[in-house]
């Protein structure tokens, strides 16, 4: 049996990685792709594996997936990205607490593993992640961050155990071209608030933010994944302070 629960998951071009994301969800009652005009398969795919699709022009990470809860049809949201994947011991938990006849709560927490070119980093700040994804439907909603978007439930949430794991990014070139983006909006959010960089702190960025999750956040465990993580950090926030100062100018 199906538990009620509609798992969101938006798209642009995912037709490689959206059939693991959706055939892990299954045990919810629907399952809706928000999609922004793909121009690849991502729709036949998300179709074929039993997905209801919805197009949408991109509205922002968090408008996106606020426009997907207000369309879902259940009284639970599951919010997922289409490159994560619930796991089975998560699937498990989650099955476990909709046994009973009610549930206290109105939101569900758990850890996401994230694995960056094949291997996952087991150390590092991002071997810490816990999101809040599960949530009553009309209780939970995303803020309208540019980037970084946060989830932010009303009243009780309950933390599980069982991991949703994060396949990041397809491979270097792929990571390279998602940070420059996330770059730009970063610098776009900086700038609303009214921030600068001055020179000497764009030339120190590189150095000062590589040491931060190489040294610092203990990535140097993670091996050559972790240094090759930590190089792409430091390239996001040189990245994201030269954007800035160009707004600026």
């Amino acid at each position: 049996m199906r538990l009620p629960i509609t798992a969101v998951i938006i798209t642009k071009n995912e037709a490689d990685r959206i059939a693991k994301a959706i055939d892990s969800v299954h045990f919810c009652k629907e399952i809706m792709v928000i999609d922004s005009h793909s121009d690849d398969e991502t729709v036949q795919v998300s179709e074929s594996h039993g997905a209801l699709v919805i197009q949408q022009a991109f509205l922002g990470y968090g408008a996106q997936k606020n426009f997907g809860f207000s369309k879902a049809s259940s009284d639970w949201i599951l919010s997922l990205d289409a490159d994560e994947v619930v796991s089975q011991e998560l699937r498990q938990e989650i099955e476990s607490a909709f046994s009973g006849k009610e549930v206290p709560f109105n939101g569900f927490s758990f850890p996401r593993k994230n694995f960056f070119l094949g291997s996952e980093l087991k150390y590092g700040r991002e071997s810490r992640d816990r999101l809040t994804r599960l949530f009553r439907k009309g209780k939970g909603k995303y803020n309208e961050a540019l980037v970084h978007e946060t989830l932010h439930v009303e009243g009780a949430v309950k933390l599980l155990q069982g991991p949703l794991l994060h396949y990041t990014y397809r491979n270097l070139a792929h990571a390279k071209a998602k940070m420059k983006k996330y770059a730009q909006l970063g610098a776009q959010q900086l700038q609303q608030r009214g921030k600068s960089r001055s020179a000497l702190m764009i030339a120190l960025a590189y150095p000062v933010y590589f040491a931060k999750h190489y040294v610092v956040y203990g990535n140097i465990l993670n091996g050559m994944v972790g240094f090759q993580w930590s190089r792409l950090m430091a390239k996001y926030h040189t990245q994201k302070y030269i954007y800035l100062c160009q707004l600026n100018e």
